[in-house]
């Protein structure tokens, strides 16, 4: 920690978590990491690369990385399927990541929980890679 008492002001050193983003391009059906992205009319919008060399802007579905990682390593996403602390998710009732007032969590034992709340998280799936699951 510093401190600089003449301003008021105190710096605690704290690692922030790393801003990653993931897009589903919906041309290709693929998931696209990582995204790239420019301003154009004060919005920001996902920057694709085509085959010809050239670049275009696009609305792709982004999925923000939570900066927490699976039981496996994986990266969390917001729009993945989790099963958590061993609670296997029923049909009708799936357990997708979300970013809501602002924190990232999901409607693990019916309220919306933070993720951070817990341990052991299990990455099955996502909403555009693998649809089925949104029907079940």
């Amino acid at each position: 920690m510093q401190s600089f008492p003449d301003c008021g002001v105190i710096l605690i050193n704290k690692t922030m978590r790393e801003i990653k983003f993931r897009a589903w391009d919906t041309e290709i059906n693929k998931m696209v990491y990582p995204v790239t992205f420019s301003v154009i009319d004060n919005n920001l919008r996902p920057l694709k690369l085509n085959t010809d060399g050239n670049s275009s802007y696009k609305f792709f579905p982004l999925m923000q990385y939570t900066g927490l990682k699976d039981k496996n390593g994986k990266e969390i996403f917001e729009g993945d399927e989790i099963n958590v602390d061993g609670y296997i998710s029923q049909e009708g009732n799936r357990h997708y990541v979300e970013f809501y007032k602002g924190a990232f969590g999901s409607n693990v034992y019916s309220d919306f929980e933070l993720l951070s709340k817990y341990k052991n998280i299990e990455i099955i799936g996502n909403i555009y890679e693998n649809p089925e699951l949104i029907n079940n």
